[in-house]
């Protein structure tokens, strides 16, 4: 939670007030927090979930998966792509 309260604030004003490339320092830091959000990926796949049907709480691991590749996956999934890397236009 505290890493989302961070983007929201420093990444706004970043993109509002600084033109210059990011230093290292902060490609680091938004590369930790991106690394963050893929260990939180990782762990979403092992995170059980309740059956809204049934109201028994699901642990297994494939039924697991494809609820969140059926629902949120994709999106944090391109959360987490480092763009400023991959089309650095240079």
């Amino acid at each position: 939670m505290a890493i989302l309260g961070f983007i929201s604030i420093v990444l706004p004003y970043r993109l509002a007030f600084y033109d210059e490339d990011p230093s290292i320092a902060w490609m680091t830091t938004w590369l930790i927090i991106d690394f963050l959000f893929l260990v939180d990926l990782i762990l979403t796949f092992m995170t059980t979930f309740t059956d809204h049907f049934t109201n028994v709480e699901v642990t297994n691991h494939k039924r697991i998966a494809i609820k969140y590749l059926k629902g949120w996956f994709f999106i944090d999934f391109l959360s987490i792509l480092p763009f400023e890397i991959m089309f650095d236009g240079k």
